[in-house]
């Protein structure tokens, strides 16, 4: 039997960002049907994010993703892993003999963005139903890099995972938001009158849902626009 590499890095930074305004996502993520890795999974470096801090980031990166990988692989039984990843960095950077020149990567269509405009939470941009699946994941920088921020938010490998079913399955969170009176662990089904438990509908299955295991990776590429 085939041993399934796990991910691998093909570093081809990407140079170019023109416009962060837009929330709608074109992903181009694709599951490669033949060895089940995700492809093409696009990472856009925010400007605003210190060009000085990248090769920091950048290690951060590539152990985050690939300890989501096996992570990942794990969780979906051996079906799915990231297989490639693409790093989108400003526009504004220094040129790098290490950078490639973009193709269709841009900020608007990155699935993981890399941006401190926020808290230090890991989240993903999901405004749709259950089942469908989101705009973006955005890490902070600090979040990957100090190790105080991370072991408040927990190991980058199962976090990004867990983001990753918010973005790529439209899972929702089966639990309450703390700090928000309006979320609770319980709630009453109003059509049952049934006290149910704060989770995604039971009523989509894997064969039902038509974003079921569609997920991908490649290499890590660093891309200059």
């Amino acid at each position: 039997m085939a041993t399934i590499q796990l991910l691998v890095f093909c570093l081809t930074v990407l140079f170019a960002i023109s416009s962060v305004s837009s929330l709608e996502s074109s992903s181009r993520v694709y599951l490669n049907v033949t060895d089940r890795g995700y492809q093409d999974l696009l990472i856009a470096i925010q400007p605003g994010v210190s060009e000085s801090d990248f090769p920091q980031l950048l290690d951060e990166i590539k152990e985050a993703f690939t300890a989501a990988s096996r992570q990942l692989y794990v969780a979906t039984r051996r079906f799915a892993y990231f297989k490639t990843v693409r790093i989108l960095v400003p526009a504004d950077w220094a040129d790098s003999a290490d950078y490639q020149q973009v193709t269709w990567e841009t900020y608007d269509t990155s699935d993981v963005r890399i941006s401190s405009d926020a808290n230090d939470q890991p989240q993903t941009q999901q405004p749709g139903q259950c089942g469908e699946p989101g705009m973006y994941m955005r890490l902070s920088p600090s979040y990957l890099t100090n190790p105080a921020v991370t072991d408040r938010y927990g190991s980058p490998g199962q976090v990004i995972v867990h983001e990753w079913a918010h973005l790529r399955y439209g899972v929702f969170d089966e639990h309450a938001n703390p700090g928000d009176i309006n979320d609770h662990e319980f709630y009453t089904n109003p059509i049952t009158d049934e006290v149910e438990a704060t989770r995604c509908a039971i009523g989509i299955s894997e064969e039902s849902s038509p974003y079921n295991m569609i997920l991908g990776r490649r290499w890590f590429s660093i891309l200059e626009t």
